[in-house]
């Protein structure tokens, strides 16, 4: 951490009337490094010693204002460096518990279009018992670069497939959150939010081989509640080129997860001749036939207990109604239903059947 410039915003009549008043801190210009490692970060390292004291701690600031502040991460691993600039970050704790706190977030990737940002907006209220008591949350990203998590993706998939991703393309989302019991064991509170990805390109080597998918334009918009151990999915659209999904309902999340209590339905289809064309080395090859056309399409239905049954019951269907393809030979070829499958399963005193 470098910083040019750091300032208490209280006059010197006001330090000295009021000494034990908290502080007001500005900074200009700061330089913030963050090293990322499979195994953690130099910011994890630094925190660690401050989470971890018991102590007595030193009154926190009353406001904090960083101006012109960039965030430098560099990945490890692969010496690759991504920077976010121009950040202003301002941090607001009224005197009074009656006000909440705020924060205030804008930064500039450095690798993004002209008028690309990251916005983040929050309020809480100091609440007993709970972090972030009475929490409020609203995100807004333009033109966010997704190359620049790919440290972060391997920060948190070291062990897993996406550890040795590529990933290109823009992403622009908006997220608005309501917890009001705050960070506590049981959230509860409700979020809803959109997410468009352009220009996307994706390898995954241990999955996809030789293959990149790639993707003009896709998108996910949701609206989801949680209270007393339930999720609310009041709704879930997922369109991409090929790929289309949407659904909704109520089940449990407690000690009994999936029970429904409000019908449940999820479906969507998928274009398997145009992923065969985004994916030729995983679905075609030389000796194989080539899908000409052909969807897959699937639908999970949920149904709560009634007066005919005492549990919950889910039913699958999928299936491909019709598929033409052509030979290694030449030859047109269809299969009328290929695949057809229907799976009905009863929740009876807890158990599934």
């Amino acid at each position: 951490l470098e910083v040019r410039e750091t300032r208490d915003e209280r006059t010197l009549l006001e330090q000295i009337l009021h000494p034990r008043n908290p502080p007001r801190i500005s900074t200009r210009d700061s330089l913030i490094t963050l090293k990322l490692r499979p195994d953690g970060s130099n910011l994890e390292d630094a925190l660690r010693p401050v989470t971890e004291y018991t102590g007595r701690r030193p009154p926190e600031p009353e406001s904090m204002h960083s101006q012109g502040a960039t965030l430098r991460v560099i990945d490890t691993v692969s010496g690759e460096t991504t920077e976010w600039r121009d950040a202003d970050l301002k941090i607001t704790r009224p005197p009074s518990y009656s006000d909440p706190n705020t924060l205030e977030l804008s930064v500039h990737p450095a690798n993004g279009p002209a008028g690309a940002v990251l916005a983040v907006h929050a309020q809480w209220n100091e609440i007993s018992g709970a972090a972030f008591g009475d929490l409020h949350v609203e995100v807004e990203g333009q033109g966010l670069p997704l190359a620049d998590l790919k440290p972060l993706i391997r920060r948190v998939a070291s062990d897993h497939l996406l550890c040795d991703c590529q990933l290109t393309g823009h992403a622009q989302l908006t997220l608005e959150a309501d917890l009001p019991e705050g960070l506590s064991k049981s959230p509860a509170g409700q979020a809803s939010g959109s997410l468009q990805l352009s220009e996307v390109s994706l390898s995954l080597p241990q999955l996809l081989g030789e293959d990149r998918f790639q993707s003009a334009a896709s998108s996910l918009a949701f609206d989801a509640a949680m209270a007393c151990s339930q999720l609310e999915l009041r709704s879930l659209e997922v369109r991409s080129e090929g790929v289309t999904a949407s659904g909704k309902g109520t089940v449990t999340t407690g000690d009994q997860p999936g029970a429904v209590i409000a019908p449940v339905s999820l479906s969507g289809q998928i274009d398997l001749a145009q992923m065969a064309r985004k994916l030729p080395h995983t679905f075609q090859g030389a000796d194989r036939p080539q899908l000409e056309s052909g969807e897959f399409i699937f639908r999970l239905d949920g149904q709560p207990p009634s007066t005919k049954t005492t549990g919950s019951r889910w039913t699958l269907t999928a299936g491909t109604p019709l598929i033409r393809a052509t030979l290694p030979n030449g030859e047109a070829v269809e299969w009328k239903s290929p695949i057809d499958v229907s799976v009905a399963i009863q929740q009876q005193a807890g158990e599934w059947r």
